[in-house]
Formats: structure tokens, sequence, C-alpha cells
């Protein structure tokens, strides 16, 4: 290990260590040319996924998708089957939003055609988050193949 590398492992320790401890992101969400601004929770708990795509689903209070007006558009939604504490069995309703966008800590990311699930009950008793979001939406995958996007590349370059 140079010694030049020891600044730059530092930094990268620092930011992982950032990015655990602070699991807040705020969201920019679009569909039909509407957009609306939560402020979500990055859950690791989440395991919700599409059983038909494998593809991840994250959870947001039903007044986020009334304002986007995806509720309005049944024939965008399809049944997400959970299971969590205290309930055994349970259907979700979800439906993909054209684009999130997510931010925190100088980073942005982008995301296309993201399923977000409708929870009947708000998330944060205190409304500190509208939404959940499902760790894989959080992780970088980069090439033409991915729905999913980064654009923080230099945002920390000194």
């Amino acid at each position: 290990l140079s010694l030049a590398a020891v600044p730059a492992l530092c930094s990268l320790w620092k930011r992982e260590c950032c990015k655990r401890e602070n699991p807040i992101w705020q969201v920019r969400l679009t569909e039909g040319g509407k957009t609306v601004e939560v402020t979500a929770l990055a859950d690791s708990g989440n395991c919700l996924a599409d059983p038909c795509t494998g593809r991840p689903v994250c959870v947001a209070d039903r007044e986020v998708l009334e304002k986007l007006g995806i509720l309005e558009k049944p024939e965008k939604f399809r049944v997400i089957p959970y299971h969590s504490v205290g309930k055994k069995r349970g259907l979700l309703q979800a439906a993909a939003v054209e684009e999130m966008r997510l931010y925190r800590a100088g980073q942005e990311r982008v995301r296309k055609k993201v399923l977000i699930a409708v929870s009947q009950e708000r998330l944060s008793s205190l409304g500190q988050w509208q939404m959940l979001l499902h760790p894989a939406i959080l992780e970088e995958e980069k090439g033409e193949n991915h729905d999913i996007e980064s654009s923080d590349a230099g945002k920390d370059a000194v």
C-alpha cells in the first residue's frame, strides 16, 4: 500500500460510514408530467420484490401516489405478496413510476421505472419520511442493460 493511496482509502471509508449512519434520502418522483418530492428511509429490511420480474419494490404513503395521479390509473397496478411482523400474508398494490431521483450528501442517483407499493398506513408516525427505499435501489449498477444510472462521479473531487 503506497502512502499516496492512504488519503483516498480514508475518504472512501468515511463516505461508506456516512452512508450507513444516515439512511435518509431526498427523493423526487416523476410520473406523467407530475413531480412529488419526499423524504425516504433506506430500509435494509425491505425484501419486497415483484414475484414475476424479481424487481425490487419501494413502499410509499398513499398520499404520495395520490399526488402523482397513479391511483387514478388502475391499469398500472400489479399485486405484490408480502409478510411482515404481525401479518403472515398480505398483498400490496404497486405501480412503476417513470423516474426516481435520489439525493443525499452531494450524490444524485437516477432510477427508471421503479416499482412503488402503496402503504395504506403512514410509514412514519411522526412524518419524518413518506417512503421506504429497497436496498437494491441504492446500489450502483452501470451498463447499457440496466434501468439504474448514477451521476455522483466527481462530486467529492478536491
